[in-house]
């Protein structure tokens, strides 16, 4: 599929960070199922149930911050808005199960929330140690106090 850039007319091979924002804003599910399907993809494997591993390429225009939309009435999409952000904002749950947007969750997972994720599970589980390690030694002193106490 051959796309055209609105601001010079020139053909444009794959969909534009605009592109994907505009379609993510689209009512038509169509829209975005197309522009969904045009980065590109190799399939790397196919198994006997016919399903497939693909490897994705420009993913990047799914989750581009930097672009912002200004619509014909002269009203701007919010800056740092990307078409991920405004699927998930809509619930476009065809859109978000789609192959290549669960590409992209993948890899800002693998790349990015799960090192945070580790790092709170980790401090959370040293907090968690540290305090069950207070209250041992505080009751253990409570103990001794309280044997102290007895003896006199």
């Amino acid at each position: 599929t051959q796309y055209r850039d609105v601001t010079t007319g020139g053909p444009v091979h794959s969909p534009t960070a605009e592109m994907m924002l505009m379609g993510a804003n689209s009512s038509h599910p169509g829209v975005m199922e197309v522009l969904l399907d045009a980065p590109g993809k190799r399939i790397l494997s196919r198994d006997s149930d016919d399903l497939c591993e693909f490897q994705f390429h420009d993913l990047h225009v799914l989750d581009d911050p930097t672009k912002q939309l200004v619509w014909p009435d002269g009203t701007k999409t919010r800056l740092g808005e990307t078409a991920l952000s405004k699927l998930v904002d809509k619930k476009r749950k065809d859109s978000i199960v789609h192959p290549s947007v669960m590409a992209l969750l993948r890899w800002k997972w693998q790349n990015n929330a799960l090192r945070l994720f580790r790092t709170e599970i980790s401090v959370n589980a040293l907090l968690f140690v540290f305090a069950n390690f207070m209250a041992l030694l505080m009751r253990y002193k409570r103990i001794k106090e309280d044997r102290l106490v007895d003896n006199k």
